[in-house]
């Protein structure tokens, strides 16, 4: 699995291109899992896909700033990857999709529509599972 750059991950100032390349690349390897996924495998990655969604608006009700949202579903998504669990791919979007929202990279629209084909392709392969 990909993980966002260090820095964008804990919400420090970096590289924009970079922030945007190392993006780019986890939404990719994202909609790959997606893709590949099947039975619990899928139910597993919507289920932690869901959880992230919750959790991060948690913290938006609690007022948490948007580089702290993404730090912790990229925290999460770091102890699920090196548990090896697949639910590391749920927690991958919603940080993506928590750093996308900030709408301050070059790109946004573009990483918004990568991110949006996953989260519809992970909701679609669950009505098929059922």
């Amino acid at each position: 699995m990909v993980h966002l750059s260090t820095k964008a991950a804990s919400g420090e100032k970096s590289n924009v291109q970079d922030e945007t390349s190392d993006l780019v690349q986890a939404l990719l390897v994202v909609d790959e899992a997606i893709s590949k996924s099947q039975g619990e495998t899928h139910r597993r990655i919507l289920h932690s896909y869901t959880e992230a969604q919750v959790y991060a608006a948690g913290l938006r009700s609690k007022n948490a700033k948007p580089s702290a949202r993404v730090k912790a579903c990229f925290t999460r998504y770091r102890a699920y990857k090196e548990a090896d669990d697949v639910a590391a791919i749920g927690w991958l979007l919603v940080a993506a999709y928590e750093r996308i929202a900030q709408k301050n990279l070059p790109a946004w629209q573009m990483l918004e529509a990568l991110a949006d084909h996953a989260a519809k392709k992970l909701a679609a392969g669950h009505r098929t599972l059922n």
